[in-house]
């Protein structure tokens, strides 16, 4: 309540299904949910897309209406952002059932009007930080993103934590050993989020 300056708490429909680590956009006074996964270990990397209308609200039709779902592989910790009547959807990553880890450095854009996805290559941005990072819009065609981790940092993490889990199962208390102190070093030496502002013109 901008007026009274104080925040206001309302109760919305639950989503289909229970998500974490997704993305979400306010549009044309609608809510998109994007991305994401059901199980709590993130093995269901899911293809979700939903949508709430606002101006519904107080009617048996305030529901979250299934879009349909974006192309390739699923994913979470992307970063979204409306612009232009349209949802972008930038990054993130996926893991497998075999626990492989893709990163994605691409971009994904829906039009509600003709209710279609199409991708956006990022060519040339193999370093662009939009994975657990936020947006917002600037102007009428730029998105600015804060925050955000590499892939590079990321893919350190899971090769430190894959030799550990097979130092375990091989029982080997030295490469145990010398596993948790590279986990360890990795997380103290860890240099965080970035700190750079980078714009993207649609």
């Amino acid at each position: 309540d901008i007026e009274k300056n104080n925040l206001v708490i309302k109760d919305f429909p639950s989503l289909p299904v229970p998500l974490s680590y997704v993305s979400a956009v306010l549009l044309d006074n609608s809510v998109y949910v994007v991305g994401g996964s059901s199980s709590p270990d993130s093995k269901d990397t899911g293809k979700y897309f939903f949508k709430l209308d606002l101006s519904k609200q107080g009617r048996v039709e305030f529901i979250w209406e299934t879009l349909p779902v974006f192309p390739g592989a699923g994913r979470i910790f992307t970063v979204a952002a409306s612009q232009a009547n349209r949802v972008f959807l930038f990054g993130g990553r996926n893991i497998s059932k075999q626990n492989e880890v893709t990163v994605f450095n691409d971009g994904l854009v829906y039009d509600p009007k003709l209710k279609e996805w199409e991708s956006i290559p990022m060519v040339g941005n193999t370093q662009f930080q939009f994975m657990a990072g936020a947006a917002f819009t600037s102007g009428k065609s730029e998105i600015v993103f804060v925050g955000g981790v590499s892939a590079d940092l990321f893919y350190q993490e899971v090769k430190f934590k894959k030799k550990l889990k097979e130092a375990i199962g091989l029982r080997d208390s030295s490469a145990i050993a010398a596993a948790q102190t590279a986990l360890l070093n990795y997380y103290t030496s860890h240099p965080g989020f970035s700190n750079k502002i980078l714009t993207y013109n649609i």
